[in-house]
């Protein structure tokens, strides 16, 4: 389980779910080697009583540090910190969409470099 310090939040206000008690959160973590993440988890949030569900793993991502929704669509992009091909620290973005029935995460596209 990853550390509450390798956690980046997201909290996701998706319409009808904003107007839910539960709406579900999502967590991007640091999968750098020595631990145990392995990407985005998802948690449900209750909003009357601040209760939150044990995260479990929503899809697979190399160190999504910082997360984002789009403004209409279920989509989350995630900001990832990767090696480049020439052995740099680099970046990337990857789209996933969101199950929102459950806050599962279906890789959709990331960009080709």
């Amino acid at each position: 389980m990853p550390s509450i310090r390798a956690v980046s939040i997201a909290v996701a206000l998706l319409s009808p779910a904003a107007l839910a008690d539960e709406v579900p959160v999502w967590f991007g973590t640091n999968t750098k080697p020595k631990t145990t993440s392995e990407g985005i988890y998802v948690a449900r949030f209750d909003t009357v009583t601040g209760a939150i569900t044990k995260p479990v793993l929503a899809s697979k991502a190399t160190n999504p540090t910082f997360l984002a929704f789009h403004p209409r669509l279920p989509v989350l992009y995630a900001a990832s910190e990767i090696t480049g091909a020439d052995g740099k620290p680099a970046g990337a973005v990857e789209a996933f969409a969101i199950n929102e029935a459950t806050g599962a995460l279906s890789f959709i596209s990331a960009p080709n470099f």
